[in-house]
């Protein structure tokens, strides 16, 4: 039990790097290094738009911070990582070379995660044709998809010679991760060139994330200053 509360603690401090990464309109995803001994020893939140370099992801930031402290890489590797999503390719090729200790994620990534088992073909074209049916319930298919959904590859588990698997594990606190999803993509982004509107559904399902993570109030504020006017709703404002 001991152990279970401490992994729910420690991804707590990874959804805290998330919501950092939300207040600068990064893509909110977070992270922490827990050594065995030290407790936190690295963290590091979605850096790319501020850096103008894709790469920067949350893991990438910590690994460097911790390095530029002067942190060996066989300490990392004697690290557990707390993630809020689930690694991509290019981070779960990082972190296992570091061989890291394990990694505990989040919700799943199902466009570019890296450490989990994708679906066989068969499984992946029944997911996809789920994904255009209207289910007699509730008619829109994400509602039935689950947290973990995602992964493309399993680098991971890859038979990569004599370097040793990565273990990795999801689902922890993925509710609260996806909220934070959520919450970023009901933002308008005042650095495009046209600024859109988000749809009254994007807002609806925000603000029902934000309830989640403790910013029900801001996201309310939000909708009413967003609400679609009367004559000018799109396609996706007229799902349920």
């Amino acid at each position: 039990m001991a152990a279970e509360s401490d992994d729910h603690a420690f991804m707590g401090e990874a959804l805290k790097e998330a919501e950092r990464a939300l207040d600068t309109q990064e893509v909110p995803v977070g992270c922490v290094f827990v050594h065995p001994s030290e407790g936190v020893m690295g963290r590091g939140h979605n850096n790319t738009v501020a850096s103008c370099n894709g790469t920067r992801h949350a893991e990438l930031e910590a690994i460097d911070k911790m390095l530029d402290d002067g942190r060996t890489e066989q300490q990392i590797a004697e690290c557990s990582l707390y993630v809020t999503v689930e690694p991509c390719i290019m981070c779960a090729s990082a972190l296992r070379q570091l061989r890291v200790r394990r990694v505990l994620f989040g919700c799943g990534n199902d466009k570019f995660g890296g450490c989990g088992v994708p679906p066989p073909p068969c499984q992946a074209s029944a997911r996809r044709r789920h994904a255009k049916s209207r289910c007699p319930t509730n008619p829109n298919p994400a509602a039935h998809r689950s947290p973990l959904a995602g992964s493309v590859l399993s680098i991971h588990t890859d038979d990569l010679g004599e370097q040793p698997p990565l273990p990795s594990t999801g689902g922890l606190r993925a509710e609260e991760a996806v909220a934070m999803l959520r919450l970023f993509y009901a933002q308008e982004n005042q650095n495009a060139p046209e600024p859109q509107k988000r749809t009254k559904k994007q807002l609806v399902l925000a603000q029902q994330a934000g309830s989640l993570v403790g910013r029900g109030a801001d996201m309310a504020a939000q909708i009413a200053d967003q609400r679609t006017p009367p004559g000018g709703a799109g396609p996706d404002d007229a799902m349920p």
